[in-house]
Formats: structure tokens, C-alpha cells, sequence
């Protein structure tokens, strides 16, 4: 008989996926990094800016902001607020600064 194992990894990678079937769109920003792979201070980071996968507000998005810097797609790039992160370029933190 198999018995399953739930560790809290595939719990939340459960409750991520969930929500981005929910949520649409967190597909992309999912396909940009993937926050249960991220080392613990990166999620901590995330969380105390109040990181979100998909912006709620349609005049700020990690790809308005200064600090963000596409790489080889337009959708996805990087963060210098996240040390060089990855972040989708439909994301949003409370550190967004409209680019100049």
C-alpha cells in the first residue's frame, strides 16, 4: 500500500499552485522565480516588503519600477530591492519607484 507524504514544501507548493489556477496570471510571475526554491532570507525579504506576485494596482508594476531591470523578456527580470532577484514584471513591492 502507498502511503503519501505531505511535507509543508508540497503543502505550500500546493496552496501556490491553487492559486494560480485561481489567480490566472501568477502563472507568468510563477514562470519568473519560483518562491519555494528562494533561500529563506529572500522569502523573509519578500514578505517584509509586502511582495506580491501580481500587482492589484494597474499604475504600478515591477516593470514601472527603477529598480527593476528586464532580462531576456520583457515579463520577467530582476530586482536590485531582492539583491538581483527575479521578480515578473506584473509584481508589485512597497519599495516601487516609478522610473524616470
Amino acid at each position: 500500500m502507498l502511503e503519501a507524504k505531505c511535507t509543508r514544501r508540497s503543502f505550500v507548493n500546493l496552496l501556490v499552485g491553487g492559486a494560480g489556477i485561481v489567480l490566472g496570471n501568477t502563472a507568468l510571475a510563477e514562470s519568473c522565480f519560483d518562491m519555494a526554491k528562494l533561500p529563506m532570507s529572500d522569502r523573509n525579504l519578500r514578505k517584509s516588503l509586502n511582495f506580491i506576485a501580481v500587482s492589484t494596482d494597474s499604475q504600478k508594476s515591477c516593470g514601472g519600477c527603477a529598480f527593476f531591470k528586464a532580462t531576456q523578456t520583457a515579463s520577467c527580470g530582476t530586482c536590485m530591492m531582492f539583491s538581483g532577484g527575479g521578480v515578473a514584471a506584473e509584481s508589485l513591492c512597497d519599495s516601487w519607484v516609478a522610473k524616470a
